[in-house]
C-alpha cells in the first residue's frame, strides 16, 4: 500500500506481482499521517491532518471508509494502531497542551463508539505500539 501525502490524498493498493494499482481509496481531505494494517483481516486504519481516523476494507466493492473518529480541535496529529490480534484498535491524540488521550475501540463494534478512554499527562503522542 502507498499513502500519498499530496493531493488528492489517496491510498493506492498496489500489486507488487502485477506491478499495477488494484484499488484507490479516497476520503481524506488532507495529508495522510498514519496507515496501519489489521494483522487478522483485510481492514486498515488511516489518520490524516484533516483530524479524522478512517477504517477501510480492502475487500469491499466500494473504496470508501467509515469515519471512526473526528477530532474537532487538534493539538497534534492523530495516531492509531491495532492490537496484535486485530480485535482492538486505538486512537491517540493530544487533548490539551499537557494532556493526551487514547480511545480504545472494538474492531467489530466500532460504530458504537469507544469502550474505554485513557487520559494522562503527556503533551503529545507520536506513536502507539502493542507488545
Amino acid at each position: 500500500m502507498i499513502a500519498t501525502g499530496v493531493e488528492p490524498y489517496e491510498i493506492h493498493y498496489w500489486s507488487i506481482f502485477e506491478n499495477e494499482i488494484i484499488k484507490i481509496f479516497k476520503g481524506h481531505t488532507e495529508e495522510i499521517t498514519n496507515l496501519e494494517m489489521n494483522p487478522d483481516n483485510d481492514f486498515f486504519l488511516t489518520t490524516s491532518k484533516d483530524n479524522t481516523c478512517r477504517l477501510w476494507d480492502l475487500g469491499a466493492m466500494h473504496s470508501s471508509a467509515k469515519t471512526i473518529f473526528e477530532l474537532k480541535e487538534a493539538k497534534s496529529p492523530l495516531v492509531c494502531n491495532f492490537n496484535l490480534s486485530g480485535l482492538i484498535f486505538v486512537i491517540g491524540f493530544s487533548a490539551s497542551d499537557a494532556l493526551s488521550r487514547i480511545k480504545m475501540f472494538d474492531t467489530k463494534k466500532c460504530e458504537d463508539d469507544c469502550f474505554a478512554t485513557l487520559e494522562f499527562e503527556c503533551p503529545e503522542i507520536r506513536m502507539i505500539k502493542f507488545d
